[in-house]
């Protein structure tokens, strides 16, 4: 390869300070057409016929022709920066909701898993509580039931003890004899 000679320093004259045009939002650098990019506040140099006001900038512009399109080529170059930028902006922004509502779904997932697994341990405690008390109404059931027996017979071994010390007195009143001793002690 043949190496070049950097370019050669250009000088300009001092240039009027440069209005900005403002910037449509919605043009991006893929849409934007040269006339929609410099926008309607950049004057276009002079004709060589008209004569400008004032006489230092009619010398600039005669003198610098290419400066009036290197401040053109400075405002297109902005301009696509500017949209450059807007358009990175914007896809930086969906893909970050993209990711966001990534996140919402799996949170609402997560949650309806978790509800639901709480649901049907609810439902398996009730069950077992259910169980649980079925069963202990019937050993309260039971106990009362045995309870109720154990009275009868208590009741019975009375009507029984009853009737033995009914049948015992007659006698003794057939015989016409004390009882004898104590309760421990028989005669």
């Amino acid at each position: 390869m043949t190496e070049q000679a950097p370019p050669a320093p250009v000088t300009h004259a001092p240039v009027a300070p440069v209005t900005h045009a403002p910037v449509d939002k919605n043009v991006t650098a893929e849409t934007a057409s040269p006339t929609s990019v410099i926008g309607t506040n950049v004057k276009s140099p002079p004709s060589p016929g008209h004569a400008p006001a004032d006489a230092n900038h009619a010398h600039a512009a005669t003198t610098h022709p290419d400066s009036a399109l290197a401040k053109v080529q400075h405002e297109r170059t902005m301009s696509n920066i500017k949209a450059w930028e807007e358009s990175r902006k914007a896809k930086a922004t969906n893909r970050c909701a993209a990711v966001i509502a990534k996140i919402g779904a799996w949170e609402a997932s997560q949650k309806a898993g978790a509800e639901a697994k709480l649901k049907q341990a609810e439902e398996k405690l009730e069950k077992k509580r259910a169980a649980l008390v079925e069963k202990m109404r019937n050993q309260i059931a039971a106990a009362h039931k045995m309870a109720e027996e154990r009275r009868a017979l208590a009741h019975a071994q009375e009507g029984e003890e009853m009737f033995k010390i009914e049948e015992t007195s007659a006698k003794y009143r057939a015989q016409n004899k004390k009882p004898g001793g104590f309760l421990c002690f028989k005669a």
